[in-house]
């Protein structure tokens, strides 16, 4: 059935275009893409991360202000592994001020008010989340080398970039939202060392 799906496909393609399985795998990663987007852009701005404001507000615009001074050891700002978070989600501070909304948070506030927040936390949260989308295609190479399959690789970068625990941690700014990419991807890496070496 599939040989005679792929023969059907490849004789009414025109001669510089052919269906392959490349082409099916990228068409199929493209529909997880979309439907990540649709999942995760509607929830960018509308929900409140409980450590959060300590990042956007404190600081992620504490780490550029001490690189734009020269003042390098302002730059340590947390325990955790803060730095790559201030990395990515630093190009926020290009579109909003988080000053301008800080006293916005202990007060009421009306609709004008709420679409500050929201604007703020969009744009420090984007960044983060459009890294790790952009990171599923270096997984899917990583575990195509591991396992040498392609249908392999294409399911669990599927079930991993649709999972919703996942999908949700890459909507906050935290530097747990980019040590779920990490971690697996030096996990994999190290087992295809292992695998290579021999």
């Amino acid at each position: 059935m599939n040989r005679t799906l792929y023969k059907y496909f490849s004789m009414k393609m025109p001669l510089k275009f052919r269906w392959s399985l490349n082409v099916t795998i990228g068409l199929l990663l493209g529909v997880v893409v979309m439907m990540n987007l649709s999942l995760g852009i509607p929830r960018l701005a509308k929900f409140s991360a409980i450590d959060e404001r300590l990042w956007t507000y404190d600081r992620i615009p504490q780490f550029w202000r001490a690189i734009e001074k020269g003042e390098w050891k302002k730059t340590d700002i947390n325990d955790k592994p803060g730095i790559t978070v201030a990395l990515t989600s630093g190009v926020g501070l290009l579109f909003s001020n988080p000053k301008s909304t800080e006293m916005l948070r202990t007060t009421s506030k009306d609709v004008n008010d709420i679409a500050k927040i929201y604007q703020v936390d969009t744009s420090f949260r984007l960044p983060i989340y459009l890294f790790t989308l952009c990171m599923m295609p270096v997984f899917f190479w990583l575990i195509r080398r591991l396992f040498e399959s392609n249908r392999i690789a294409f399911f669990a970068t599927a079930f991993i970039f649709l999972s919703p625990i996942l999908l949700g941690i890459s909507l906050i700014v935290n530097p747990d939202s980019l040590l779920w990419i990490f971690l697996p991807l030096s996990l994999v890496s190290f087992l295809i060392f292992l695998k290579e070496e021999d």
